[in-house]
């Protein structure tokens, strides 16, 4: 199947959905103040699931659009 380039405009939105979805997960992962963790171990876990997050986000949200710009043309 030929897929269609997503045009900048949308893949622009689609960064910024994932910058605000990561931003969202990021800030459940990471501990409150005066929360008993370790912040180092923490960090590395909030980076983590960060990275998955954004990484999955951008995959499922381009691939969506690209499908329905197919379907659509």
């Amino acid at each position: 199947m030929l897929s269609l380039p997503i045009p900048d405009a949308a893949s622009a939105v689609i960064d910024e959905a994932v910058k605000a979805f990561t931003d969202s997960v990021r800030s459940l992962f990471t501990p409150s103040i005066g929360t008993n963790v370790n912040l180092a171990t923490a960090d590395v876990i909030v980076t983590a699931v960060a990275r998955c997050t954004s990484k999955e986000t951008h995959g499922t949200l381009s691939s969506t659009l690209a499908s329905f710009l197919s379907t659509a043309s």
